[in-house]
């Protein structure tokens, strides 16, 4: 099948598009020139740091994952599962693209309890994609983690890596904004359209000598008039 994009919807007479274009429209075009990963120039650089007890911090930064865009504007603490008396485990913490519920959002994959654990496998398929930050062994009666405890793994391409682009990020960004104020400007624009072409209810003409309740409609924005009755003949039309 042919497809093409991106242009502006032109309305028809009966009130609908002849152009409609879904959010995974957008984020096939952006993930054609855009590859997944962390933007390196961009705040903490969703760097994983220890905070207190079994807490840790992602710092603010900015993930782009298959065309859609993840933003961490300041500190987020996650506070980790307690520590096992016997085994260990370790933690993958992964910023999760969740299609079916339309988020992304940070994550933390519980590992499983060994004495010689492993990194849980990150997901890839068609509703999940994940990109991992880092990882964080929970030793054994572990009670505050420290920095030693985890590993960075944003610059493995494998797992995450950083984004690149044609261009360099800062003339990407600027790119990016710039989209999304066309895509903002079109949807107001939409919006307007949709407003303009709205019916308005149906008002009463009073009946006829023929016993008929005459009723109208109008659409403002497509100056057009709409006629209907209701009722059975009472009298015959002469």
């Amino acid at each position: 099948m042919e497809k093409y994009g991106f242009f502006n919807a032109v309305a028809t007479a009966d009130g609908k598009y002849d152009r409609s274009y879904l959010a995974e429209d957008f984020a096939n075009y952006f993930a054609s020139f855009i590859t997944n990963g962390v933007f390196e120039e961009l705040g903490g650089k969703l760097e994983v740091v220890v905070d207190n007890g079994m807490s840790i911090i992602v710092k603010s930064g900015v993930a782009w994952i298959n065309g859609y865009r993840y933003e961490n504007d300041s500190d987020l603490s996650i506070t980790l599962d307690s520590a096992d008396g016997t085994q260990s485990r370790i933690d993958s913490i992964v910023v999760r693209l969740d299609i079916t519920n339309r988020e992304i959002k940070t994550h933390v994959k519980k590992g499983s309890l060994s004495t010689s654990p492993i990194t849980p496998a990150i997901t890839r398929n068609n509703d999940i994609y994940e990109l991992q930050l880092a990882t964080v062994r929970v030793n054994a009666n572990t009670a505050v983690l420290t920095q030693s405890m985890i590993s960075d793994t944003r610059d493995k391409d494998t797992v995450c890596g950083w984004v690149t682009s044609i261009g360099s990020q800062d003339t990407l960004l600027d790119t990016i904004q710039l989209l999304d104020k066309d895509i903002e400007r079109l949807q107001n624009n939409i919006t307007n359209l949709n407003i303009s072409m709205q019916w308005s209810e149906w008002k009463s003409c009073g009946k006829n000598g023929c016993g008929i309740t005459l009723k109208y409609r109008y659409n403002e924005g497509l100056k057009l008039v709409e006629l209907n009755w209701d009722g059975a003949l009472t009298a015959t039309v002469g």
